[in-house]
């Protein structure tokens, strides 16, 4: 099982989490992010971004708002 670490900035604030692929879509449905397809499509297009730099970049602008997601693996000594 590959694990996440994961970072959601909004307008309102920043929160992160970790966990498997499962509890990332989880996070972004029930982010209820405005403007988003639905969570599964926006976790699979982020994943298949791959991680050229250490990491995957989701931005997204709405209004004068938005907000960014940025996802890493976890190596198996960060998983606690």
């Amino acid at each position: 099982m590959t694990a996440y670490s994961w970072t959601l900035t909004t307008p309102a604030g920043t929160s992160s989490a970790k966990g498997d692929v499962e509890t990332l879509t989880r996070f972004v449905r029930d982010a209820d992010l405005p403007g988003v397809s639905p969570a599964d499509w926006v976790v699979d297009l982020l994943l298949a971004d791959g991680f050229e730099t250490g990491e995957a970049v989701h931005r997204h602008e709405v209004g004068n708002g938005g907000w960014t997601l940025s996802v890493r693996p976890l190596g198996d000594d960060e998983l606690h």
